[in-house]
């Protein structure tokens, strides 16, 4: 694929943002839509099989579900000439990568919440989703100054056939990248939980406050081999580096979990005081900073690298595990061979420090020299890891890892020249606290959501401000605010529960999505939206106890699209007026224009579906299906018919879901499923 090629029909590729180990990231013009959007390829140079494009598809149906704000939400996904693709949004402010050891103290507050918040949704989910690579490259910074976490959603097993799509190796036994892997990822029961993602945020955080990830490239492998937590040198609070170490905990479950960690920054945020739970108390003293003498970055990286020599050259660096549980190098081999292969490790050692020698007199801007151990081997195969989008006008557009081939941009700018403060810049901008009574209220700012209240926002430009709170079952209120350069200005507004305005047909209630029908809140023969209502055959207007192909008035029988035919029709034999069954590009555009939640309403599992254009939502239980006699998958499926007939005279359209897809189905016309009615 080159510039201006037309991918998929619709996308013109306009410049190639990155190149990872299996996609790449183009700039592209939605042709239809008239927007610039980011466009990730995966597998482009050879696709995928149909077991990977299907795996792909599973995948991304989860994914495409979620929606919050801290989350960078894909817009589309499909897959064009075996290659599957994303479109997400475009981000002109690029990744926090911009920002690295340049942090404020209220940027990092608002930073951690923001990160903490969107994983306490993925890790909420069920199954939990752990997104297995945070990093500053995966950070972004959305409208209105919020932090987005995006390239979540891309299981290990699903990383796994995208890398044997190219042909690199099979022996990757993980995700994510090495610097800021959790110390469990390198022992022998390494398959991903939680508290990884909590640990990778604690090295983010670190390097994004002080300029350097804690263990330079070795990571978690490091404090699995004995390494301490390097203090962090830096000008920001004593309680936001206690948050960090936290983070930074050897064992996993001395981490703070994502909520509790989005409860901290936003206290921390607020300049309140955070109630620390106790540390868990073990033999283990690893989680503990390097005393004061090793204070100097230098003679800190020497010992840091030191213990991780000694602590492999001891044991042959070849992890096991001890009767406590915890990793610990130990030789393979008997004595006669130990002896042997400890010479070359001896060997490798002084090559090793030699290396670290020119590292630290050649400035902090040399990358760090890694230990060539088997240990370190194993986990260095997890860093080919794809590009990620980070856009920033005509600067680097998307961080591509240093064993991966590069594509030149127009502008670059060095790491330490980045850093430099001047003292001599004027502050022209303020900050502003919003609160709501009650709380909970989408706070935007100049017509851009900047997050909920109560929050405090800073980098706002001096002058008037508009704001607009927006909470649902309440009216949205405004109001301007003055904002002083250097100064900090507080708005609050009280919000008025809404009026129900007059919202049905023929006495039966819709919901507005935005879309180009109107649909009904509940299901026919249901007087409530979690009501499963009556089964009906495709074309039949009254229910029964037996559905079968025997009794079926429409089987084998040449009808068109019955929509609003009374006498095919039970939307609109059933309600009158203007309700009638949906066509199949009606519930294609249900599918495609609104995110599909799983969730339970008053003990009834379905989907809240809700509108991608105006907010507003309805909900579709898993009522099941009717076959002969049986009354099947209620609480697991949903089987909804549209007006569509089949291709086949036995079949028609249907809205077929469960917890972990959604999509149109043909299936027979005999069988019993609920109707879910529209009106224009």
């Amino acid at each position: 694929m080159k510039e201006n090629d037309v991918f998929a029909s619709r996308y013109l590729l306009e410049r190639l943002l990155g190149r990872g180990g299996f996609s790449e990231v183009w700039l592209a013009l939605d042709q239809k839509a008239n927007a610039e959007v980011a466009l990730k390829i995966y597998a482009p140079a050879g696709g995928l099989d149909q077991e990977g494009l299907q795996m792909f598809a599973h995948e991304f149906t989860t994914v495409m579900n979620i929606n919050h704000k801290n989350l960078l939400h894909p817009m589309h996904f499909d897959d064009f000439e075996r290659m599957p693709y994303l479109i997400l949004p475009y981000c002109q402010g690029g990744s926090v990568k911009s920002k690295i050891g340049n942090l404020s103290e209220e940027e990092a507050w608002r930073m951690l919440r923001d990160v903490a918040s969107g994983l306490s949704e993925l890790h909420g989910m069920e199954p939990p989703i752990i997104h297995q690579d945070i990093k500053p490259d995966n950070i972004m910074q959305g409208p209105g100054g919020r932090y987005l976490i995006t390239d979540f959603g891309v299981s290990t097993r699903l990383r796994s056939t995208l890398r044997r799509s190219v042909s690199q190796s099979e022996d990757y036994k993980s995700a994510g990248t090495m610097a800021y892997m959790a110390p469990e990822r390198f022992s022998r029961k390494n398959s991903p939980i939680i508290a990884n993602d909590i640990f990778s945020l604690g090295a983010t955080m670190y390097e994004m406050l002080t300029g350097d990830v804690p263990f330079g490239n070795l990571g978690g492998v490091a404090m699995a081999n004995g390494a301490v937590v390097p203090e962090l040198e830096c000008d920001h609070s004593d309680q936001l580096k206690a948050v960090v170490e936290r983070c930074l905990s050897k064992e996993p479950w001395d981490r703070p979990t994502a909520e509790k960690l989005e409860q901290w920054a936003q206290t921390g945020l607020t300049g309140g005081v955070i109630a620390f739970d106790e540390p868990t108390q073990n033999d283990d003293s690893s989680s503990k900073v390097v005393p004061e003498m090793a204070s100097s970055k230098a003679v800190r990286t020497t010992m840091v690298r030191n213990q991780v020599i000694e602590s492999l050259a001891a044991g042959g660096g070849q992890p096991t595990e001890n009767k406590s549980g915890e990793t610990t190098p130990v030789a393979e081999e008997k004595e006669k061979k130990g002896n042997n292969k400890m010479i070359v490790i001896i060997a490798a050692c002084v090559v090793v420090l030699a290396a670290l020698g020119f590292f630290l007199l050649g400035g902090k801007d040399k990358k760090p020299a890694t230990v060539d151990s088997p240990l370190v081997a194993e986990a260095s195969s997890d860093v080919q890891e794809e590009a990620t989008v980070v856009s920033s006008g005509d600067s680097i557009a998307a961080e591509i890892p240093d064993n991966e081939p590069t594509v030149p941009v127009q502008a670059s700018s060095s790491k330490a020249k980045s850093r430099v403060k001047s003292s001599a810049t004027t502050t022209t901008t303020g900050s502003l606290s919003i609160s709501s009574d009650p709380t909970g209220a989408e706070i935007y700012i100049d017509g851009t959501l900047v997050g909920t209240s109560p929050g405090v926002f800073s980098d706002i430009a001096a002058g008037t401000h508009q704001i607009e709170m927006r909470k649902s079952g309440y009216d949205t209120q405004t109001a301007s605010a003055d904002v002083t350069a250097g100064s900090k200005a507080s708005i609050s507004l009280s919000l008025q529960p809404t009026q129900a305005a007059a919202t049905a047909i023929n006495g039966h209630e819709f919901v507005d999505l935005g879309l180009s029908v109107k649909w009904a809140t509940a299901n026919v023969g249901a007087n409530l939206p979690t009501g499963h209502g009556t089964y009906y055959a495709w074309g039949e207007t009254a229910g029964k106890s037996s559905y079968k192909k025997s009794n079926s008035t429409t089987h084998k029988k040449s009808i068109s699209d019955i929509a609003g035919n009374s006498q095919y029709d039970v939307a609109r034999a059933s309600w009158g007026g203007t309700w009638r069954l949906p066509t199949s590009f009606e519930m294609q555009e249900l599918l495609e224009k609104c995110t599909w939640k799983w969730t339970t309403q008053n003990g009834v599992r379905g989907y809240l579906v809700t509108s991608k254009t105006n907010g507003n939502s309805i909900f579709l239980p898993a009522s099941g299906r009717r076959q002969d006699d049986d009354r099947g998958y209620l609480g697991q499926r949903g089987r909804y018919w549209c007006s569509t007939p089949g291709n086949e005279n036995d079949r028609a359209g249907s809205l077929d879901f469960s917890s972990s897809e959604q999509k149109m189905y043909w299936g027979y016309r005999s069988n019993g499923n609920t109707v879910r009615p529209v009106s224009e």
